[in-house]
């Protein structure tokens, strides 16, 4: 993995902690900003070499 891709990855979400401390009327959200993160990080890593050096 490149430096870039590196710093990108360092900051990472603990989804389990973030979902005890909301309310279950929230789930919904969490789920589609999970997806959402997960969507953006998987373009990160496919687009690695597009990264600022």
């Amino acid at each position: 993995m490149s430096q870039p891709a590196k710093r990108v990855a360092v900051s990472s979400v603990n989804w389990a902690k973030l979902a005890e401390r909301l309310v279950p009327e929230h789930k919904k959200e969490l789920d589609r900003l999970k997806m959402q993160n997960s969507s953006f990080h998987a373009e990160v890593v496919q687009r690695e070499q597009d990264l600022p050096k």
